[in-house]
């Protein structure tokens, strides 16, 4: 069976936050779902027990508290998003 997925969405444990990023951005080389920060486990404060690191987008693209990763057809519109914050999340190099 063929998947339809063209997204992979991202929800956070507090139920509030969400967000996606096109499979091709999610197989980016430097993309990881990351459970320790220098061989520790990730605290709450930091986003713990799971987080999204995405290194070449805001911040914001970067999901806390993951507990949730959903392969899904369209487009999701995130927390930030709906508030304004652009889709287009790349940090530009000068």
């Amino acid at each position: 069976m063929k998947s339809e997925a063209k997204y992979v969405k991202f929800y956070s444990a507090d139920g509030i936050y969400s967000d996606t990023l096109s499979l091709k951005q999610a197989m980016e080389s430097d993309i990881m779902v990351a459970m320790l920060i220098d061989g520790k486990l990730i605290n709450q404060q930091n986003g713990g027990p799971v987080r999204l690191i995405v290194p070449k987008m805001y911040a914001y693209k970067s999901v806390k508290w993951v507990n949730r990763i959903e392969l899904i057809k369209d487009e999701h519109t995130g927390y930030w998003e709906e508030r304004g914050y652009s889709k287009n999340a790349w940090v530009k190099k000068t």
